[in-house]
């Protein structure tokens, strides 16, 4: 996923990805955890830090973030990235090398 674009104060359609190695293959993440960060562009807080993930298939790589109001509350472009922590407390970050890009677009009401 290099982007993903939704309107300001829509929660619907959740955030759905498939993380991949370098390689382009499904990453396994049986056993892991996955956290979401997001910020916009030239800011230096994040609007969403470390939020928990749903781990749709491990084996598969899938992965599915719901959103809340606040984070499409405000119209932008944001980086998002994915971190997975192994059950060895390894951590890995996916969108890599680039972000995910979120278009946060303005709604007409």
């Amino acid at each position: 996923m290099d982007s993903f674009t939704i309107r300001r104060s829509d929660r619907l359609p959740a955030l759905a990805a498939t993380l991949t190695d370098s390689a382009g293959a499904a990453y396994n993440l049986t056993g892991d955890t996955v956290k979401l960060s997001m910020r916009e562009l030239g800011a230096t807080i994040n609007k969403i830090d470390n939020a928990t993930v749903t781990v749709v298939s491990a084996t598969a790589g899938t992965v599915s973030y719901a959103w809340t109001a606040a984070d499409t509350a405000t119209t932008g472009l944001y980086y998002l990235e994915f971190e997975v922590t192994s059950s060895g407390s390894l951590e890995r970050t996916f969108g890599n090398p680039d972000f995910v890009l979120v278009h946060v677009t303005p709604a007409l009401g």
